[in-house]
């Protein structure tokens, strides 16, 4: 079963209101083509630029095959969107792949839809990210950020590019700071989400772990930070709607 994407922000909402430990996890066109046993060896993605060793394929792999309820993995496979980057990739190839696919599959695109096409679904969402204390794992930071995410704890700065390699260390540096700290850990580092995000999932269950992606180069708009970023295609293409949608969210959050 493939949950579409107002569902899948939905079901992120009521696991929040419940104030159950979840990780959403969201797998994009770049990670299932890095999962193709060809991707070994070889650089890919435009906006992450990530090297694809046999120990990252393989963590990829791993965090995808969890199947576990309070466990949310977001695919593009049968998710029908004209933003969507479905088309990239060869879902036949991922079939074959030593992995165990989760009896239930969510939008990997659903937050980035909702802020666009769902504002006051995303503003809930919002709200009650913003209650709580966070870990922001991410290479920029503007203060913006926390209006959306919560009380921004710690920053772990990340390379722009290719950080995957670094995984290891990452997930060391977020393991020496005192738990007890923060509530939830917001993941906005391309593919490196994917990478770490099964690890952190094992480490705090009793934690939020949110893969929020591009949503957060939406809401930095215009920063400085900003004008240094790779621009996806979805943020080219729709920069009044965001202008639009960020001065309504901060009006109402």
């Amino acid at each position: 079963m493939i949950i579409d994407n107002k569902e899948t922000t939905q079901k992120l909402i009521d696991f929040l209101k419940q104030d159950k430990p979840f990780t959403y996890l969201r797998y994009g066109d770049g990670d299932f083509i890095a999962m193709y046993p060809e991707s070994t060896g070889k650089v890919i993605g435009a906006n992450n630029q990530s090297f694809i060793s046999p120990d990252i394929q393989n963590q990829l792999i791993k965090g995808y095959s969890v199947n576990k309820d309070n466990y949310l993995v977001g695919t593009l496979q049968d998710i029908r969107h004209p933003r969507s980057m479905a088309p990239n990739v060869d879902f036949n190839k991922i079939s074959k792949l030593p992995i165990e696919h989760p009896n239930i599959l969510y939008s990997a695109i659903a937050l980035q839809e909702a802020f666009m096409e769902e504002p006051e679904q995303f503003l809930e969402f919002s709200k009650l990210l913003s209650k709580k204390r966070t870990l922001y794992v991410n290479h920029y930071f503007e203060y913006i950020l926390s209006k959306f995410y919560g009380d921004i704890k710690y920053h772990i700065q990340v390379p722009q590019f290719n950080a995957c390699q670094d995984y290891k260390s990452i997930i060391n540096l977020i393991n020496n700071i005192d738990s007890t700290e923060f509530d939830q850990i917001i993941l906005s580092c391309g593919q490196l989400s994917r990478v770490i995000g099964k690890d952190l999932y094992e480490l705090y269950p009793d934690k939020t772990i949110i893969d929020v992606g591009s949503v957060s180069d939406k809401l930095i708009y215009g920063t400085e930070s900003f004008k240094n970023i790779k621009v996806r295609g979805h943020i080219r293409n729709n920069q009044q709607l965001i202008q639009d949608r960020l001065k309504y969210f901060i009006a109402n959050l």
